[in-house]
């Protein structure tokens, strides 16, 4: 492997971790693995307006397909194996206002662009 790439790519990870971390409720605390974050918080933190019935039933549609940390979302999103056309369809299914989708869509598009750096 690169090696130039791959501190490439742990810079870039670092960096959407550090996002990652600051929209959540561990905010201010220290050595916070996101990884370890369960999906459900993550859009909590991301949409702290959501009702309860569309959180529920996004979260169990990201459990369904076996995502249920930010760890298991990255991997995901960095193989392709979810893609930003699956998080929209798992928005429609809900039916989530547009602008609560789109802080969504935001984070997707954050983790997937830190992956290609």
């Amino acid at each position: 492997m690169n090696t130039s790439v791959s501190h490439a790519q742990n810079r870039s990870n670092s960096v959407v971790d550090k996002e990652i971390a600051s929209k959540t409720a561990t905010k201010g605390k220290t050595n916070v693995n996101t990884n370890d974050i369960k999906i459900r918080q993550w859009l909590i933190d991301l949409v702290p307006d959501i009702d309860a019935p569309s959180l529920n039933a996004l979260a169990k549609l990201f459990e369904k397909d076996g995502v249920h940390t930010m760890g298991n979302l990255k991997d995901c999103i960095r193989v392709g194996v979810l893609e930003t056309s699956d998080i929209k369809a798992y928005i429609n299914a809900v039916g989530l206002q547009k602008m609560k989708a789109l802080e969504i869509l935001k984070a997707v598009q954050n983790i997937a662009s830190g992956a290609q750096a």
